[in-house]
């Protein structure tokens, strides 16, 4: 296994690799994507083949809040090849952006995705689907409030959103859940996570018995 350097990037603290971050890096049609912070707190986009050794690398244009490690960077590749990037939450309203063209680095302003609950967002995370479809979970609320949200991405619909009507697991206004990454299967979605209701608690599995992810 060869080990390819990447960049000089923000390691003040751990925001370019806190452990809930599961998006550092993407692929696409034989090309490898990263986003990261760079020492000045930069977000900067990389690339490159999958039988090359040097990146090449596009600013976003963005400087993060880089005291709070929570403002971690979710990078996803869409089922057209577009990227879509979120990033800089801790309880923050919505950053995130479109790719302007399937593999490129350079992306659209930032926009919402549906504007339904993206007021209070922490731990964004993209997700692929089995078959072609594309989440984005994340989390509405703050510690101790807050419910596991989702939207999905609508691949006939110019790029466009929708919000799923309820969230997926509730904190009911006590606690919130926090969950590591969603595993979505051909039947039903798992999402490992532990309650806050105390400040520790077991770790346990939520299953949807329907495919969730399809209403």
């Amino acid at each position: 296994m060869d080990r390819i350097p990447v960049a000089d990037v923000f390691a003040a603290n751990q925001v370019n690799a806190v452990v809930f971050r599961c998006s550092a890096l993407a692929s696409w049609a034989g090309v490898q994507y990263t986003a990261f912070y760079d020492p000045q707190g930069e977000i900067v986009l990389g690339r490159r083949g999958r039988q090359e050794k040097a990146w090449t690398f596009e600013p976003l244009g963005y400087r993060g809040a880089m005291r709070d490690a929570h403002n971690a960077i979710s990078l996803g590749v869409g089922p057209d090849g577009r990227l879509h990037i979120s990033y800089d939450h801790h309880g923050d309203h919505l950053h995130y952006r479109m790719g302007v063209a399937p593999g490129e680095t350079r992306f659209l302003p930032e926009a919402p995705m549906t504007g339904v609950r993206e007021g209070r967002v922490t731990y964004p995370q993209f997700v692929n689907g089995p078959a072609g479809q594309f989440y984005f979970f994340y989390r509405d609320g703050g510690s101790g409030n807050g419910d596991l949200c989702m939207h999905v991405l609508n691949p006939a619909g110019g790029g466009r959103w929708r919000a799923l009507p309820q969230a997926v697991v509730s904190g009911e206004g006590r606690s919130n859940p926090y969950w590591w990454r969603p595993a979505v299967g051909r039947w039903r979605c798992r999402i490992w996570r532990p309650t806050r209701r105390t400040f520790y608690e077991p770790i346990r599995e939520q299953r949807s018995p329907h495919h969730v992810l399809r209403q």
